[in-house]
C-alpha cells in the first residue's frame, strides 16, 4: 500500500477582490495539477476542498442579515469544485470528490483531514515570499504544527526537462516513510529519486584527515548510515522506479547540505521530517527545520512520525 492513498487538495478560491472566483490563480492550478498527476499514477482518491475564510464582521452581516448571500458562495464554490472533479476523473483518477466549508482555513483542512482520514495534505504557493509567509506565517504554520498527515506546500510550476526528488534521511523510523512516499511521486511524475543523510560531528571539516581517528570514525559513522538508507530503500515503490536512488551522504550540518543539494541536483521537491519532540499534543519544530524552511526554494513535503497527537478535534 503507497504512503498516499486518499489526497485532500486544498483550493485557495480567492483571488483579488473575489472570495469565489472562477479563475483559478497559478498557484491553485499548480497545486491541482500536481495532485491529479499523483492520484491518476498511483490509484489515489482526491477530495478538492475549500475554505471560505471571511472576516468575523463579514461573516456576522451574513448570519444575521442576508444568509442567501452566504448560500450563493457555497454554491459557487461548489460549482468550481465539481468542474475540478470532473478533471480528474477525465484525467484518469478512479475517485474525486469535493468539499467547502466556512472558517478559518488551516483549522477547516485540519478538520477535513480528520473527518476523511486524508494521508496527504496538498496546498499551493505562488512564489519564493509566498512560500516563505506560508510556512512560517499564519496559516502554514498552524498546518505543520497541527494537521496529523503530511503536508505538501508546492510552488507554482516551472517547466523543466527533469523533475527531482530529494528525501532527506535521518535514519529514524521516520525516514523509512519518506522514502516510501518521496519514491510514489518519483514514479508519478516521472522524476529522479535522491536520499540524502548529514553525518554531523563537532569538530571542523578542516580538521578532518589530520587525525586519523577521525577519518576512521567517519568512515564507518558513512558505511553505518549508507546500510541504514539502504534497509530503509527495501520497499515496494522504490522497487517500482525505473533508475535506482541515488544516495548521498555528506559531512557538515544537515541544513547546510540539503540547500546544497537542491541546489547542485535542481531539486524540484524536498520530502523531510519537522518534528524535533513527538507524543505530545501538537510538536516543536525541529532545529534543522525551523533554520531551513525559509530558505528552501523548491516544493516542501513535511512529515510527521507515526505518534504524533493531533490537538484539534471535530468539535474544535
Amino acid at each position: 500500500m503507497s504512503e498516499a492513498q486518499n489526497i485532500l487538495v486544498g483550493v485557495d478560491l480567492s483571488h483579488g477582490d473575489h472570495l469565489i472566483s472562477t479563475d483559478l490563480t497559478d498557484a491553485a492550478r499548480t497545486v491541482v495539477d500536481r495532485a491529479i498527476e499523483l492520484a491518476s499514477k498511483s490509484g489515489a482518491n482526491l477530495t478538492f476542498f475549500a475554505a471560505i475564510d471571511l472576516p468575523p464582521h463579514t461573516l456576522e452581516y451574513y448570519e444575521d442579515e442576508d444568509p442567501n448571500a452566504l448560500l450563493d458562495l457555497g454554491n459557487k464554490a461548489d460549482k468550481v469544485l465539481d468542474g475540478l472533479v470532473q478533471k480528474a476523473i477525465g484525467s484518469g483518477v478512479k475517485q474525486a470528490f469535493a468539499g467547502h466549508a466556512v472558517g478559518k482555513s488551516w483549522l477547516e483542512l485540519v478538520k477535513r483531514v480528520l473527518r476523511g482520514h486524508h494521508d496527504l495534505l496538498m496546498a499551493g504557493t505562488r512564489d519564493l515570499s509566498d512560500l516563505q509567509t506560508l510556512i512560517f506565517g499564519s496559516t502554514g504554520l498552524k498546518l505543520l504544527r497541527n494537521c496529523p498527515c503530511p503536508v505538501w506546500i508546492t510552488r507554482a510550476h516551472i517547466e523543466t526537462k527533469k523533475r527531482h526528488v530529494l528525501v532527506a534521511d535521518d535514519l529514524s523510523p521516520v525516514g523509512a516513510r519518506l522514502i516510501r512516499l518521496g519514491a510514489q511521486i518519483a514514479l508519478a511524475e516521472g522524476a529522479d529519486l535522491h536520499v540524502l543523510h548529514a553525518l554531523e560531528h563537532s569538530w571542523e571539516t578542516s580538521q578532518i584527515g589530520i587525525d586519523p581517528r577521525q577519518e576512521a570514525f567517519l568512515m564507518r559513522a558513512s558505511q553505518t548510515a549508507e546500510s541504514k538508507i539502504q534497509s530503509h530503500l527495501d520497499c515496494p515503490e522504490v522497487r517500482a522506479l525505473s533508475q535506482p536512488p541515488k544516495i548521498h551522504v555528506r559531512q557538515g550540518q544537515a541544513g547546510k547540505n540539503i540547500l546544497l543539494a537542491i541546489s547542485e541536483l535542481q531539486i524540484d521537491l524536498l520530502v523531510m521530517a519537522t518534528i524535533a519532540r513527538s507524543g505530545l499534543a501538537g510538536f516543536i519544530m525541529g532545529n534543522t527545520a525551523e533554520r531551513l524552511l525559509p530558505q528552501v526554494t523548491c516544493s516542501v513535503i513535511a512529515v510527521k512520525p507515526d505518534d504524533f497527537k493531533c490537538p484539534i478535534t471535530l468539535d474544535s
